[in-house]
């Protein structure tokens, strides 16, 4: 009985983070949709962080309910879903120094940080130059 009880509580945490990751997702989606056209981030790696961002859900999955490490998750969600090597991810993101930090961690929570600082690195590029365009 008490088993079985842990076993559904589990389940409904799963389920719960699943739902808060792509919650999480939408949100960064939608914030870089809002900068995109004005940021001078080349669009090949705005094309990767959007991949990265909508990645969130697929790994969060991957990790709970397959129980593959955090590398395993990567490389199998971008080939199935981008085509996209991990190697080449990685080569992306360490162009950009405020994103090696949660790369670094090589887990979920870092990946979550490292998606929120693509969102951020896309909008201070819009943003300057926008202030650019405005002292012209």
């Amino acid at each position: 009985m008490q088993l079985k009880m842990l076993d559904q509580e589990s389940i409904q945490f799963q389920q719960i983070t699943y739902e808060l990751a792509e919650e999480f997702s939408q949100f960064l989606l939608l914030q870089l949709g809002a900068v995109r056209r004005l940021s001078r981030v080349p669009e090949d790696e705005l094309f990767q962080f959007e991949i990265a961002i909508q990645l969130i859900p697929t790994l969060c999955k991957e990790i709970s309910l397959r129980r593959l490490s955090f590398k395993a998750a990567l490389q199998r969600s971008l080939k199935l879903h981008s085509g996209i090597e991990l190697e080449s991810f990685a080569a992306s993101v360490s162009r950009h120094g405020r994103l090696i930090p949660g790369w670094q961690k090589q887990n979920f929570g870092g990946y979550l940080q490292m998606s929120q600082q693509m969102c951020l690195l896309a909008k201070e590029y819009s943003d300057k130059e926008q202030i650019r365009n405005e002292q012209v």
